[in-house]
């Protein structure tokens, strides 16, 4: 499954509760960035049971994020799905 573009809430860790975006995958563990404390530089590894899947980018998001993989671009992208709780 591609998990690239999907936005996931932590459901344990001390960083459980925060929304990040899927920038990769390795086997069971996903990679991804918060843009501010998990920048896209040095990304935190996720076990794929740790995270909530809370929404799918829509395809001008992940294309955006594709051509752009900044923390500007993971942030602004991010923050719209937080808001949708």
């Amino acid at each position: 499954m591609e998990y690239f573009g999907t936005v996931v809430r932590s459901t344990r860790g001390r960083d459980r509760y925060r929304v990040f975006a899927v920038i990769g995958t390795d086997g069971e563990y996903l990679t991804v960035a918060d843009g501010g404390l998990h920048k896209v530089a040095s990304p935190k590894r996720k076990n794929l049971r740790h995270v909530e899947v809370i929404g799918h980018m829509t395809d001008a998001e992940e294309k955006r994020l594709r051509e752009s993989l900044t923390d500007e671009t993971v942030r602004e992208i991010i923050t719209s799905y937080d808001k949708r709780k």
